[in-house]
């Protein structure tokens, strides 16, 4: 009969690249969560901006590329066939051209900027500031064209067309502003954060191997212990002092089995167990049992 048993010399396991596999699965799926996010409301900004499009009479061929790029986007994200860090840029491109489009007709000047703020709240999810940055220049870039090409001669600059024009440019860029501040911070959170949690861990290895420590070092004594005992019982003939001495046996018998419970638990809990196989008869087995 075969058994596993588990051995004292304890060969110690590193655990580090499944923790870091682990960690980068985890990565990934978050990363993936955040692209279908931003899809669902590009693909939502999309399908308006395309009825727009065909009532106002905008141009259609503009619609073509809208669609043609939504289905792309959407088998992209099906597919994987492009890795996430260049899937993330390609949908903010294709974000930012939509409002590009958007944005260059007369009707759309002044409706650019809460949709701009919008999409740069909904792009702080990937915590990257390069893109919100990008999104404030997108807008001026767009607004700067509308002065140059579409507003020049189409309507009349009065004072109030001046300051709102002038409230919209710095909505944009305060909130451009205010969203980097909030990733900033998130990201210097995060980083306390590891640090306190790589802290705890380190103190919980050092506790670990403390009570590992101990264990093995209070062995030593409590064989002893027993040993002696059972020395001395099968010398001594006189009853009260064989009931004592099996009283100081016992004692130092469970006294060991819960050295061995602290053993087994660190042992387990810091994947430094490992068990071996070797030949164990059932005789022993009952014997054991019946010792027990």
């Amino acid at each position: 009969l075969y058994g596993y048993m588990k051995k004292d010399g304890v060969e110690k396991k590193d655990n580090t690249k499944g923790k870091v596999k682990g960690y980068f699965m985890y990565e990934k799926e978050k990363q993936r969560e955040n692209h279908l996010i931003v899809l669902l409301v590009y693909t939502f900004f999309s399908l308006i901006l395309m009825g727009e499009s065909l009532l106002l009479g905008w141009e259609v061929g503009a619609i073509v590329l809208l669609l043609t790029a939504l289905i792309g986007s959407w088998v992209i994200y099906i597919t994987d066939m492009v890795s996430g860090g260049m899937r993330l840029w390609l949908y903010f491109a294709l974000t930012m051209i939509s409002c590009f489009f958007y944005g260059i007709h007369q009707t759309s000047v002044f409706d650019l900027a809460p949709l701009m703020i919008l999409i740069m709240i909904l792009f702080s999810i990937t915590e990257k500031s390069s893109i919100i940055r990008l999104c404030v220049i997108t807008y001026y870039l767009t607004m700067c064209y509308d002065f140059i090409f579409v507003l020049n001669h189409a309507i009349e600059f009065t004072a109030l067309t001046v300051t709102r024009t002038l409230l919209h440019l710095g909505l944009v860029l305060v909130s451009g502003c205010l969203v980097n501040l909030v990733l900033k911070r998130r990201k210097s959170e995060r980083v306390y954060s590891d640090k306190k949690i790589e802290k705890l861990e380190e103190t919980n290895r050092r506790v670990e191997d403390f009570l590992a420590n101990v264990s093995h070092e209070l062995r030593t004594p409590i064989n002893a212990v027993t040993g002696i005992s059972t020395v001395m019982l099968q010398k001594e003939e006189e009853q009260e002092k064989r009931e004592q001495l099996s009283s100081v046996q016992m004692a130092g018998k469970r006294l060991f089995g819960q050295i061995e419970d602290i053993l087994d638990y660190t042992e387990i809990d810091t994947n430094k167990i490992r068990l071996s196989e070797e030949n164990y008869t059932p005789s022993l087995v009952v014997n054991d049992l019946v010792s027990d």
